[in-house]
């Protein structure tokens, strides 16, 4: 199935979104299961790894598809795709900060 670049772009936007969302909803949740003694030292570790996690996984998410643009000479579609994308998280951060801010 072939995508145009602004599918693809607002695809993955949707898709970084969805992943943000459920990986801070876990980390909410999993907060009050740390006993006490360990909080400190398990919230830098799960930091850490969270950090290099979501690095990884944004990357993934964000870069695939360019990138197997790139490799087929698909230059223009490539760049364009990485806009879109960049063009939906800025969407979705804006309706986000309005949404917020809205509630208080």
């Amino acid at each position: 199935m072939r995508l145009y670049p602004w599918q693809a772009g607002l695809i993955q936007s949707f898709l970084l979104f969805l992943y943000i969302t459920t990986f801070s909803l876990f980390v909410n949740t999993l907060g009050p299961l740390i006993p006490q003694d360990l909080a400190e030292v398990f919230s830098m570790t799960l930091v850490l790894l969270a950090f290099v996690t979501s690095a990884f996984t944004c990357g993934a998410i964000a870069l695939t598809y360019p990138t197997l643009l790139m490799f087929e000479g698909k230059h223009y579609d490539a760049v364009r795709v990485a806009a879109w994308n960049i063009v939906g998280l800025v969407g979705i951060a804006c309706i986000a900060f309005v949404t917020a801010v809205s509630f208080f």
